[in-house]
């Protein structure tokens, strides 16, 4: 891998490559009904195409930008700084999207719900919910043993789940009464 600069920029850039081959060249994106008035570019699949291909050009540009000509040894690497939380909660949203089909829109949202209440309020419990301008550096490093030992009382997993059930009643009438959406 010695012939990438900038690994951040190529990664980057591939993935907006591909999102703009998707767009590009995707079949029925956004339907083709033309406007009687404007012809070719009153469809709306035209501009998501221009879209995809103005993420091709400029990713393509990213990539480019992001090789390593020179040979030369200042390699960047990638760094995620990405806390468990973050990649718990993009596991579980991927997770919904294929559940809720299945077991429909109520039962999936309150379990997502209540597990990511959950895994915020056991960052909350450990004191990680502070910005870091406002911790010491000494106070947000934990054993493994201590991490395992945050425990949620009864009263505290009756509460998330009370909390849970509003969330979950208020997100089911705003989709299915004010925006008119049919779930699962």
């Amino acid at each position: 891998m010695k012939f990438i600069k900038k690994r951040a920029d190529f990664l980057l850039g591939f993935i907006f490559l591909l999102v703009g081959l998707f767009l590009a060249f995707g079949k029925d994106l956004a339907g083709q009904a033309l406007n009687p008035m404007g012809g070719y570019w009153a469809m709306p699949s035209t501009y998501i195409k221009l879209i995809g291909w103005g993420l091709i050009i400029f990713s393509s540009i990213l990539i480019l930008t992001s090789l390593n000509y020179r040979k030369s040894e200042d390699i960047q690497r990638i760094n995620l700084n990405v806390s468990p939380e973050a990649i718990i909660t993009m596991i579980t949203l991927v997770i919904y999207c294929i559940v809720m089909p299945i077991v429909s829109f109520l039962p999936a949202t309150l379990i997502l719900v209540f597990g990511l209440r959950l895994v915020y309020k056991r960052r909350e419990k450990l004191g990680l919910w502070r910005p870091k301008n406002e911790v010491d550096d000494s106070e947000i490093t934990f054993t493994s043993e201590e991490k395992a030992k945050v425990k949620f009382t009864k009263k505290e997993i009756l509460f998330n789940l009370l909390y849970t059930v509003c969330v979950t009643g208020v997100l089911y009438v705003v989709f299915t009464k004010f925006l008119g959406a049919v779930l699962p």
